[in-house]
Formats: structure tokens, sequence, C-alpha cells
């Protein structure tokens, strides 16, 4: 969980909320810490961490189930998550 706050000094890994956001969905879609439910929980933690950053994210049921498929078959890179997460981010009102 802590894995997207992780850095060197004073830069972090995952300078922006959408790679924090795409860090913690992999952490937990990808290493599967519950018997059920790491998708869900993976995309409900990417939106908390941009919500907590003052975004709100909205994507469609259909897009978000394909993403998360994805990402759990190892088909989709980290630049491509955080992108997707700051195309459905907007600042909260």
């Amino acid at each position: 969980m802590a894995r997207p706050y992780a850095g060197y000094g004073e830069k972090g890994l995952f300078p922006t909320p959408f790679d924090k956001a795409a860090a913690l969905m992999e952490s937990v879609i990808q290493r599967r810490p519950f018997v059920d439910g790491n998708k869900r929980t993976g995309l409900l933690g990417g939106a908390e961490v941009l919500y907590l950053a003052g975004h709100d994210f909205s994507a469609s049921r259909d897009e978000m189930v394909e993403v998360a498929v994805a990402l759990a078959e190892y088909k989709i890179e980290a630049r491509q998550r955080s992108r997707w997460f700051e195309a459905y981010a907007k600042p909260l009102s």
C-alpha cells in the first residue's frame, strides 16, 4: 500500500497522482493479496489515491473491467495506466 509513495530522498518514484494511482492498482491486481476482489479493490484504490489528491475519477464500467483484466493478464504498461487515470480524472469542484 505504500508503494505509490516510495522514493529516494526528495524524489518520488511515482511523481504524479496518476502515477501513484497506477502503481497502487498494479500492486493490488497483480500481487493478489485477497482471495477475491483484487481487480475491484485495485481500481477503487487507484480512484481513492486520485480523490485524496483532489481529483474525481469517472470511467465507464466496461472500460474499467477491460483495464483491470488487461492488468491482471500483464497486458498493459505502467505509462498506459497512468495516462488512462489522467484521461478520466477531473479536479474536484
